[in-house]
């Protein structure tokens, strides 16, 4: 776990993101009390009758409900699964993004019910974006580059925040392997039922939940950012041995929709390893891969 207010918290992470992409930030200064409060709302929000939650269904869009099986992240690789995932899921953009280019044109849809849902994940949003911020600079830092570095990339940036539930079940699978598609993922693991899974070394290893901790993973485009360097590993949801129901809240930052990703080339003679891209036309083929068929 490491604090990020330790004066070694940005070496530790580039050594993390070296090796596995994925660690355990404390010290975040998310108040649990904000934290609880989109626990709570998203299950009694999950909780309605299924007609209820339709109602704020967007097809074809990253906003809104999912239904379970609605999605297949498996279907994101050219090697993936194409079962679909036993989750169902609501999702939320940037809450103050006018229309404009890509998903900030698309609506925000909002639930009638229950009515404390919306002030909740408004400031849970809110607050992700402030940690997002303090673990983009330590990256920068990391890297050896100006703390700032990222900025000008996420000025309007296209984050999502997405609250999971995995009803009970026998499905040994509750998410396909996958590797997220934006810079990082913060994300609030259920800290009563496991089953978040990263490959390393050839075989899969259990993620457990760490108290009030924050579990980060990088994702493609900052693999791609860093030219490589830095690891986007591959992660799945499995079902613990007794099939309970499994909560997450994940908060997935992503860059400006024309965000032009090119590798960082921090060694002398160093060669891109990856074309550059734009960050909104790639996360959307993304999302459109996962659609479940």
């Amino acid at each position: 776990m490491i604090g990020l207010a330790d004066p070694s918290a940005a070496a530790r992470i580039g050594r993390a993101c070296q090796t596995t992409g994925f660690f355990v930030v404390a010290d975040h200064g998310v108040p649990e009390p904000v934290v609880e409060a989109a626990w709570s709302t998203a299950r009694q929000f999950f909780d309605l009758p299924l007609s209820s939650k339709l109602a704020v269904r967007a097809e074809g869009v990253p906003y809104g409900y999912d239904p379970v099986a609605a999605e297949a992240l498996g279907r994101t690789r050219h090697d993936g699964e194409d079962a679909p995932d036993a989750k169902q899921s609501f999702n939320l953009g940037p809450p103050n993004r006018g229309p404009g280019t890509g998903f900030g044109s698309f609506d925000r849809i909002w639930p009638t019910e229950p009515y404390e849902l919306r002030p909740a994940w408004l400031s849970y949003y809110s607050h992700m974006e402030s940690l997002a911020d303090a673990l983009l600079s330590l990256f920068a830092e990391a890297l050896g580059l100006d703390r700032a570095y990222f900025e000008p990339f996420t000025r309007e940036h296209l984050s999502a925040l997405r609250a999971l539930d995995y009803p009970e079940g026998s499905v040994s699978i509750r998410a396909g392997a996958h590797a997220d598609y934006g810079t990082l993922t913060i994300l609030r693991p259920d800290p009563a039922v496991g089953g978040l899974e990263v490959w390393v070394d050839g075989r899969w290893l259990r993620i457990p939940a760490v108290g009030d901790g924050f579990v980060i993973n990088i994702g493609d485009l900052m693999h791609r950012w860093t030219n490589g360097r830095w690891k986007s590993a591959l992660h799945r949801v499995v079902a613990d041995p007794e099939g309970r129901r499994r909560a997450s809240i994940a908060f997935f930052h992503n860059p400006d929709w024309d965000a032009t990703i090119e590798p960082i080339l921090t060694d002398p003679g160093g060669r891109p390893a990856f074309p550059a891209i734009t960050a909104g036309p790639w996360l959307q083929a993304k999302f459109e891969a996962a659609l479940a068929p």
